[in-house]
């Protein structure tokens, strides 16, 4: 059904594409939102708890809940700041050795997403979401 508001129609499309990848990364026991953490965790270790969530444009509370799941499962561990109510997440051994694991599978995601809407669309598509929501989060 097409959508008159222009959220609903941009959370349809995002439902669509997280069941591809969550499809192609089941086997490997996370979500695609699980794995983009790790991979920004990958590239970036030693990240607050707050800077992680503005990177990710995640409410922190939702993060916080996914970080605490990525932890139990050996994923991530945390340090604290001088604060003690500061966190500083890195990938564990396990879960670098994860992402490395789950990268053929999130390629085969990116693959089909290709295959079905072609390239040139969806990374055009892409670069205008991305300048979408940097606009919006200016304000």
């Amino acid at each position: 059904m097409r959508l008159l508001c222009h959220c609903g129609t941009l959370r349809q499309a995002a439902r669509a594409i997280t069941s591809l990848y969550d499809a192609q990364l089941a086997k490997h026991g996370i979500r695609i939102t699980q794995y983009t953490i790790l991979a920004t965790l990958g590239r970036a270790e030693g990240v607050s708890t707050s800077q992680l969530a503005d990177d990710l444009l995640m409410d922190q509370t939702t993060l916080s809940r996914t970080l605490a799941t990525l932890r139990t499962k050996g994923l991530v561990e945390a340090d604290v700041g001088d604060d003690l109510r500061m966190r500083f997440w890195s990938l564990t051994p396990n879960g670098s050795e994860l992402l490395r694991a789950c990268e053929s599978d999130w390629r085969a995601a990116q693959d089909e997403l290709y295959r079905r809407a072609g390239k040139r669309h969806v990374k055009a598509l892409d670069a205008q979401i991305y300048d979408l929501a940097s606009k919006l989060i200016e304000d």
